[in-house]
């Protein structure tokens, strides 16, 4: 920041002496931390004289500081323009950018405010900060090493160091370097906290624990330790209860919006009888938050995520998903690119997703290359070792689909290995699997490499990952080639974006364009998975009649996850209707008890003429299969479509209308319905969509038949008869394995 008292904006014009005056009020008031009333004065400085270069770089460090860097660059470049010979607009600048998400132009302002002042260690730490963004780490390290040469005892640059060192796969070296910045810092509790954080990725977590529980002892109510309890018991012990209370107790303690996002993404992520009332509490402190500080790449993931699953559309349409995808491939978070599935609206949309997962998958496989994993000779043996790795190998939507080749592999072909991530108490469904496979590893924390070792000494001549960038799966762990062919299935509709990763399983129908996936095609004769006796049995049997019978009126709905719905969508939904006179359209989803939800919705149809009354809700969580008995007409999203949802629906006599598109995750209920001999039920343009859910409706005696004999013909077909399709895998297993 320029030094207060400064007599000249720029150029020799002198500074006006109440303009002055107004400026050192502003100073004052910044360096007190009364940001609200800094920009006032600030403000009104610059009403006063317009061409003061210090009151303009001032604002932008206000503005930084208020969570408001946009408005902060626009000030900055003006007074960058009025003091020429200043580093400080420079620097200041690096930081908004940095907040932006836009760390190429961090690194750019940085290397200006050098150029004026080659030995600012601040724009100097901009530098590294930069370079780590980009994912370029070595470089990032050379900038730090050359800061500590010159100032050994600076926390900042050790801190940085530490991080950086860690995502090179040196966390060991990172904790004594962050033990060296508490050694300098004993007071500094984010020196410690950070420590902690250290200690999880090195899976010493009884350590990291007590860390921050003595923190609490001595200091109940910092807001930094109580996050990272939070944290911990999200994250590591799924305990989502314990952590809302430790979140909302960090937020009591002070605000922070990174802490108030956390517990909006937990909060709608936890489970029990009062699930609505957290979706809500969630809706009511994203959109507070949002209103406040306006749109933020950094929380963006977690407040979206609440906005979608409320329909909070006049929210969504305020972000820039452009600029988010950007932050989630640079940062390492797919698991936001996951969410953007559902907003590409054109074909150069689903090209620049791809590029974006591309982006981030080859900065984690150049993270990795700086600590290769040594991989054992390769052996000899009749069989061909398979791995599978997923935290859902457990009572889960993925093992519904991946059961049949834990019980049906032939035992003389195949060796199964299969690895599981999850950190609580296996369930039935886990044991079962442990018991009917050649070896079961559960692995409970540790960095990418110590899983990626224990995984290669298994020697496996072909691994599958399950999970994709869902939740507490390691996809980045097959950066490492953990073994010489590596596939993807199940878990991910799209290509994640690992260059390390070969394979994606697909079918005829399901194989998108080469140029809209990066793997090759793992591609099965027919479907690309079928339906196990786990999520698929006869306990629940379908309605004798399809509710039209009884109601004398066709009920369309969804089960689908709200994150695949956006105007457009409910506006087709709605479209529909009104080509089915006297129409309902169910929710058979937990929303259906959220307020905010059910308003959102219903005002959506209403702007096509769909009355309220005409939208049902049946919130239910679970035990929703037979609530398929409502339903004549299941309705897919689009432009994601249903996948567990569609064999649900399939499985429960209820036919599913779809609009195929053109990538991988537009074309799942396409495949499941092609399978079953629905081919005519997937439409290739809207109109097509409405026509034929029309047609269908109208068309009774077949609604009667497809309720009575569907599931039938699933188990007749490609979708229903797991031996085959397991038989279908391994001939293709072995084929690639020989290669």
């Amino acid at each position: 920041m320029a030094k207060p008292g400064e007599s000249r904006s720029s150029g020799g014009t002198a500074i006006d002496r109440d303009a002055k005056a107004l400026y050192e009020r502003s100073v004052a008031t910044y360096r007190s931390g009364e940001f609200d009333s800094a920009l006032r004065y600030c403000e009104a400085t610059l009403t006063r004289q317009r061409t003061y270069g210090a009151a303009w770089n001032l604002k932008g460090v206000i503005l930084n500081n208020l969570n408001r860097p946009r408005d902060a660059v626009a000030c900055l470049e003006q007074g960058a323009r009025l003091m020429p010979q200043s580093a400080s607009p420079w620097v200041n600048m690096a930081k908004a950018r940095l907040a932006l998400a836009e760390p190429e132009l961090c690194l750019q302002a940085a290397g200006r405010a050098l150029k004026l002042e080659p030995g600012n260690l601040e724009a100097a730490l901009f530098v590294a900060r930069a370079r780590d963004r980009m994912g370029e780490h070595e470089a990032a390290l050379t900038v730090l090493d050359r800061i500590l040469a010159m100032t050994p005892k600076s926390v900042d640059a050790l801190t940085l160091k530490a991080r950086v060192l860690t995502l090179l796969g040196r966390t060991d070296e990172g904790v004594g370097v962050l033990e060296r910045a508490i050694d300098l810092a004993p007071e500094d509790d984010g020196l410690r906290l950070n420590r902690a954080s250290l200690l999880l990725r090195l899976n010493r977590r009884e350590e990291a624990l007590a860390a921050a529980e003595n923190m609490l002892a001595a200091k109940p109510d910092h807001a930094g330790a109580l996050r990272f309890m939070a944290d911990f018991h999200f994250y590591q012990k799924e305990d989502r209860h314990t952590a809302n209370e430790f979140y909302r107790r960090s937020l009591a303690a002070q605000f922070d919006l990174r802490t108030a996002a956390n517990l909006c993404f937990s909060l709608i992520n936890t489970r029990g009888a009062d699930e609505a009332k957290w979706i809500d509490e969630a809706q009511a402190l994203a959109a507070r938050c949002f209103d406040a500080y306006g749109f933020d790449p950094q929380n963006a993931k977690s407040f979206s995520s609440v906005f979608e699953r409320t329909c909070d559309f006049a929210h969504l349409e305020k972000f820039d998903f452009g600029v988010c995808a950007e932050y989630w491939a640079t940062n390492d978070i797919p698991g936001g690119l996951h969410s953007l599935l559902s907003h590409v609206k054109t074909r150069q949309d689903r090209l620049d997703l791809l590029a974006q997962h591309r982006r981030w998958g080859e900065s984690i496989v150049k993270r990795a290359s700086s600590t290769p994993v040594a991989m054992p000779p390769r052996r000899t043996r009749p069989k061909v070792r398979v791995g599978i790795m997923s935290s859902d190998l457990r009572d889960h939507p993925v093992t519904y689909f991946c059961l049949p080749i834990f019980e049906h592999y032939d035992r003389e072909r195949i060796e199964l290995y299969a690895y599981s991530f999850y950190p609580r108490d296996p369930d039935r469904v886990q044991q079962h699997l442990s018991t009917i496979s050649t070896s079961f590893k559960v692995i409970n924390g540790g960095n990418d490499r110590s899983v990626a070792e224990q995984m290669a000494g298994d020697d496996l001549d072909v691994l599958f990952e399950l999970g994709g960038s869902t939740h507490l799966n390691r996809p980045s762990v097959l950066a490492r080639r953990v073994a010489p062919v590596q596939a993807s299935w199940l878990g991910y509709p799209h290509s994640i974006g690992l260059p390390t990763i070969d394979y994606l399983l697909v079918d005829p129908y399901l194989k998108p364009a080469s140029d809209l996936m990066i793997e090759k095609p793992f591609e099965m004769p027919a479907s690309w998975i079928c339906l196990s006796r786990l999520g698929f049995t006869d306990a629940v049997q379908p309605a004798k009649e399809p509710p039209v019978v009884r109601n004398g009126f066709i009920t369309y709905g969804t089960a689908n996850n709200p994150m695949k719905y956006s105007q457009k969508l409910l506006a087709l939904w709605a479209r529909t209707m009104m080509a089915t006179p006297g129409s309902r359209f169910v929710f058979v989803r937990p929303e259906g008890a959220v307020e905010s939800f059910r308003r959102n919705v219903t005002a959506e149809f209403a702007k096509h003429g769909v009355e309220a009354e005409r939208i049902l809700f049946r919130p239910v969580r679970g035990a929703h299969l037979p609530f398929y008995g409502e339903m004549d007409i299941s309705l897919d999203c689009a432009p994601q479509t249903g996948g567990t949802t569609t064999c649900e629906s399939l499985w429960m006599g209820v036919p599913v209308v779809t609009l195929v598109g053109e990538a991988f995750f537009e074309r799942i209920s396409f495949s499941n319905n092609s399978n079953v001999g629905l081919g005519d039920l997937c439409a290739h343009s809207e109109e097509a969509f409405v026509a034929t859910a029309a047609e269908l409706a109208a068309d009774v005696s077949r609604l009667r038949f497809l309720r009575k004999n569907l599931r039938s013909i699933i188990r007749r077909s490609p979708l229903g008869d797991t031996k085959r399709w397991v038989r279908d895998w391994e001939d293709r297993i072995v084929q690639i394995a020989r290669r």
